[in-house]
């Protein structure tokens, strides 16, 4: 610290040392992490184990709901994006063989895709709602 005559100290020095006492004083945040998660949240279960499963599907929360199509809000898109359904669709609620009429409007679901390729419209292969069960290790 320098001393800027008739012995006061300069405030922004003060100020730089306040912070890196602080940083002294609490520990790093990574070192904060190092406790095991909660265990009691979420309709999805333990994100640390049920994420991986589900890094290849289009998560949103269901808007709109026909018997050929599911409109979904909140997707990685921005915007509302419909979902096409077919016959070979297929549905799991709660980790279990389930049905389109199980599902809500206001329901998060997770749902894999493929996509047409020349008309970009998505046709949904399997929609995962409620409670997922953790993946067997």
């Amino acid at each position: 610290m320098r001393n800027h005559g008739k012995g006061r100290i300069h405030p922004i020095a003060i100020f730089l040392s306040a912070i890196l006492l602080s940083g002294v004083v609490s520990p790093p945040a990574a070192a904060q992490l190092t406790e095991s998660p909660d265990q009691s949240h979420g309709r999805f279960g333990d994100p640390m184990t049920v994420a991986p499963n589900l890094q290849g599907y289009l998560y949103g929360v269901v808007k709109g709901k026909t018997a050929d199509s599911l409109t979904l809000d909140k997707t990685k898109f921005g915007v509302e994006k419909e979902i096409k359904l077919d016959k070979k669709t297929k549905y799991v609620r709660d980790g279990k063989p389930g049905r389109l009429a199980e599902i809500q409007v206001g329901d998060p679901v997770y749902v894999a895709v493929k996509t047409d390729k020349k008309s970009g419209d998505m046709t949904a292969k399997k929609i995962l709602s409620g409670i997922l069960p953790a993946p067997a290790h």
